[in-house]
């Protein structure tokens, strides 16, 4: 039961860590790498689309483009690979989905996070269970062996 215990413990532990390495949790006008001060929000937030760097100042490099810089536009040439959209010749089509809007995003955290908490919730559930189900059959054993005994005295 304690080994369940820390391992649920230590899950989300690790769970808040790792969630904390993001734009949005760091509150100070000085921003993590891949971040811009956002004076709207009043927080760091990502990146633009095709940016990175210190204060998002430096465009994707040749070949890459898109979010994170994570799309290659490698097919094309230099002058044609946008860092924003990828390759802007006609004949070539590109696959970069424009709708990045923060508000999907920010469902999708919610999302996620719900089934975070909904895991830890079911774990816990499930150990309290188990840990019932080994109770009883210990007081049922418990109460076997004495009935049995005192059928032994008559």
């Amino acid at each position: 039961m304690v080994y369940q215990l820390s391992l649920a413990i230590s899950l989300f532990c690790c769970t808040i860590f790792c969630a904390s390495f993001n734009c949005e949790r760091f509150s100070e006008q000085k921003c993590y790498k891949d971040c811009q001060w956002n004076e709207a929000f009043n927080k760091c937030i990502d990146c633009e689309t095709g940016f990175y760097g210190e204060n998002c100042s430096s465009p994707c490099r040749y070949p890459n483009y898109g979010k994170y810089c994570q799309q290659d536009c490698s097919h094309c040439n230099l002058d044609e690979c946008n860092s924003k959209l990828g390759c802007m010749s006609s004949d070539i089509p590109t696959s970069q989905d424009y709708n990045t809007s923060k508000e999907k995003s920010i469902q999708l955290k919610y999302i996620i996070i719900g089934l975070i908490a909904f895991g830890f919730f079911a774990t816990f559930i499930i150990i309290a269970y188990v840990y019932k189900m080994k109770r009883r059959s210990f007081e049922n054993e418990r109460n076997w062996s004495s009935f049995v005994q005192r059928l032994r005295y008559y």
